[in-house]
């Protein structure tokens, strides 16, 4: 059975998601934040403090650098280039196996990573007509979270050798298949040119004239902002939540973030469906509630099966953050300028992975007397955020 060739650039755009999920889960996720507490002696703080250097970077660059690839029409380009900065210094922190040079080629990486999911999804519009954005973005996603579960299957043997865990042996296996599965992008998706005049005028774009002017847009990223707080810290620190509230063992551990990520690939799918059906905002404010859920549910982690749950709803809480999310500001912007409003997303998105994760380090150690239930007050801080973000959704208004 032949593939339909106007598939050909979808699959090919989604292999992205399959590809630069490795580096989230893997890198992200699972196993450098242990390296350093664990393995180099470091403190959860030193993380989240060249994180958040990290996220300044792409703040300060992804607006700019949205518009230079809508007025050049070379989005692709800038998407190599941002890929393959990630994969080399992923490889440089196995290969030089140093807290220091891990920490900094960790920064490098990062940055590397955020800037390439602006340009990733500005594409979206170069390999689907509008009506199939949900769609096409479910997709992207649920195959994204296939991505990290394979991710998770193909380096652990690297990781795990006779019972002693090595994490500094994942960092090159994940550089390598992170190029390995973002070649099929690099090579069969094309840009979609953007008029010159019209990428020009986006490089005015600043957050307070959204505010009179595009106020649909403003509430959008101001939602997204303090929901990305919560799910930016999740993604950062929930290996370093279940061990240390769960005791979960590294195997655990590793199942749990399995089952956690199969729930996002079939919520992405759904969620996609739904989204051409009923519309991204609905489906953006299912999510949000989902996220409150799952999150209430994290504040019993001492109880291994209800920390399973939380999990689970968590996973499906990002299948729908980034199913729905893409289309939603799609739906509220003009056509020709996406890189120049993925790059303001980004920059809020970059926002809150700033903030939402310095907050979580600086709670842990000013109540580090507290014990366990430090991380219990951490939750809890992420709660009122994923509230606060139900709130302000209700402000976002698509008009057709």
């Amino acid at each position: 059975m032949s593939i339909p060739k106007s598939w050909i650039p979808q699959l090919a755009w989604a292999s992205y998601d399959f590809a630069n999920t490795l580096f989230s889960m893997n890198i992200i996720s699972l196993y450098f934040a242990l390296w350093v507490t664990r393995e180099q002696g470091g403190k959860d703080l030193y993380y989240s403090l060249v994180h958040a250097a990290s996220v300044l970077v792409v703040m300060m660059l992804a607006p700019g650098l949205g518009c230079r690839a809508d007025e050049r029409g070379k989005t692709k380009s800038f998407l190599i280039a941002a890929t393959l900065i990630c994969i080399a210094a992923t490889a440089l922190i196995g290969i030089l196996n140093k807290l220091g040079w891990g920490l900094f080629f960790f920064f490098l990486a990062n940055i590397g990573f955020q800037l390439g999911l602006v340009f990733y999804d500005s594409l979206l519009p170069s390999v689907a007509a509008e009506k199939d954005y949900g769609t096409v973005s479910g997709f992207g996603v649920a195959l994204g979270y296939l991505g990290a579960i394979a991710g998770i299957f193909l380096v652990t043997p690297f990781v795990e050798v006779h019972g002693q865990i090595f994490r500094s042996r994942a960092f090159v296996p994940t550089a390598f298949y992170f190029l390995l599965f973002s070649l099929p992008c690099f090579i069969l998706v094309q840009d979609r040119k953007s008029k010159l005049e019209t990428a020009k005028r986006s490089s005015g774009l600043n957050l307070l004239e959204l505010r009179t002017k595009q106020p649909a847009v403003f509430f959008y990223l101001a939602s997204m902002f303090l929901l990305q707080n919560a799910a930016n810290t999740v993604i950062l620190f929930m290996s370093v939540y279940a061990t240390e509230v769960g005791h979960f063992s590294q195997h655990a551990l590793s199942i749990f973030l399995s089952v956690s990520t199969v729930t996002a690939v079939f919520a992405s799918f759904g969620f996609g469906q739904l989204v051409d059906r009923i519309g991204a905002l609905k489906v953006f404010q299912i999510t949000i509630g989902v996220w409150i859920a799952g999150l209430i549910g994290a504040l019993f982690g001492n109880n291994p099966p209800v920390l399973w749950v939380a999990g689970s709803l968590m996973g499906v809480g990002l299948g729908g953050l980034w199913t729905a999310s893409r289309p939603l500001l799609l739906s509220l912007i003009p056509k020709n300028e996406t890189g120049a409003y993925f790059g303001l997303n980004a920059f809020a998105g970059r926002f809150s992975a700033l903030i939402g994760p310095l907050l979580w380090g600086l709670v842990v150690w000013i109540l580090e007397p507290w014990g366990i239930f430090r991380y219990y007050a951490a939750i809890s801080v992420l709660i009122l955020f994923a509230c606060a973000s139900g709130v302000v959704s209700r402000e976002i208004k698509v008009v057709k």
